[in-house]
C-alpha cells in the first residue's frame, strides 16, 4: 500500500521528491529515495554527488538532480561540466540553477547564453531543467515584461522545464501567477511547481516532509500556494522536498 498521504490533492505521481540537505549521509540519502519510491512519486532529485550513493535505484522512479545548487552563481563551465557528470551518471532530469545575479538583473542575453551551454552539456533524452527564481517576480522584483522575456530566452535557450523555485531565495517560490505566465510565454515549456514541503504538505511516511530547504528566513514567512492550485495553474509536477 502506498504511503503517500496526500498533498493537496495531487496524487504522488505527479511529485518529485526533493532530498537536498547538504548534510544528509549516504545511509539517509538512500532511505530517503526508498520511502519516495514506495510512495509511488514520479522522482527523486539529489545533489549530484549523492547518485552514486544511492546504489541499485528503485525501478520506475525517475533520477533528478541539481546542478549549481542553490545560488547559480559558480561559472556556467562549471556548472555545464556537472551537469554532464550527471548525465553519464544515469540522471534522467538536470536541474540547473541560473545565475541568480543575472536574473535578478532582468539580464535576458546572459540567460539566453547560460541556457545555450547547458543544453550542449545535457543531451536528449536528458531532461534539462532550469531553475528560475519566480519569486523576485511575485515580489515585484522583476516586471511582467522582463520576467516573459526570461522565460522566453530559457525556452529559446533549448532547455525543456523550468522549476520556479531553489527554495532557498528569500522572496519564496512564486505562484499560480508565475506559472501561467511560464506557460503562456513559452507553451511548449514543462514547469516544475516547487512546493515549501511544511505548508500544506502532510508528506511521505518514514521520511518526513520537512520545511523546503532554505537559509533565509523571509523563505519560510513566505505564503505557499496550496499545491492543487499550482497545478491548476498548468504546473506539469511539483517537487516537495523531504526533511527529517
Amino acid at each position: 500500500m502506498s504511503q503517500w498521504s496526500g498533498l493537496d490533492g495531487v496524487p504522488a505521481t505527479r511529485v518529485d521528491a526533493a532530498v537536498l540537505e547538504p548534510w544528509c549521509s549516504a545511509a539517509e540519502v538512500r532511505a530517503r529515495v526508498s520511502a519516495a519510491a514506495a510512495a509511488g512519486c514520479a522522482g527523486v532529485r539529489l545533489h549530484s554527488g549523492m547518485l552514486p550513493q544511492v546504489g541499485e535505484w528503485p525501478a520506475g522512479l525517475r533520477r533528478g538532480v541539481v546542478c549549481g545548487f542553490p545560488t547559480g552563481r559558480s561559472h556556467v563551465l562549471v556548472k555545464a561540466a556537472e551537469a554532464r557528470f550527471a548525465v553519464d551518471q544515469g540522471a534522467h532530469d538536470v536541474a540547473v540553477v541560473l545565475d541568480a545575479g543575472a536574473v535578478a538583473a532582468g539580464d535576458v542575453n546572459a540567460v539566453l547564453s547560460e541556457v545555450v551551454a547547458l543544453r550542449g552539456a545535457v543531451a536528449a533524452p536528458a531532461q534539462l531543467t532550469v531553475v528560475l527564481e519566480t519569486g523576485l517576480h511575485a515580489a515585484g522584483k522583476l516586471s511582467d515584461d522582463v520576467f516573459d522575456a526570461l522565460v522566453g530566452a530559457i525556452a529559446a535557450g533549448g532547455a525543456d522545464a523550468v522549476a520556479t523555485a531553489t527554495g532557498w531565495s528569500p522572496w519564496g517560490v512564486g505562484g499560480p501567477e508565475q506559472i501561467r505566465r511560464i506557460t503562456a510565454a513559452a507553451p511548449g515549456l514543462g514547469v516544475i511547481a516547487v512546493v515549501d514541503g511544511g505548508a500544506g504538505a502532510t508528506g511521505i511516511a518514514g521520511a518526513g516532509a520537512g520545511a523546503a530547504s532554505g537559509g533565509d528566513a523571509a523563505a519560510g514567512d513566505a505564503a505557499v500556494p496550496p499545491a492543487a492550485d499550482l497545478v491548476a495553474a498548468g504546473a506539469h509536477a511539483v517537487q516537495l522536498t523531504l526533511g527529517e
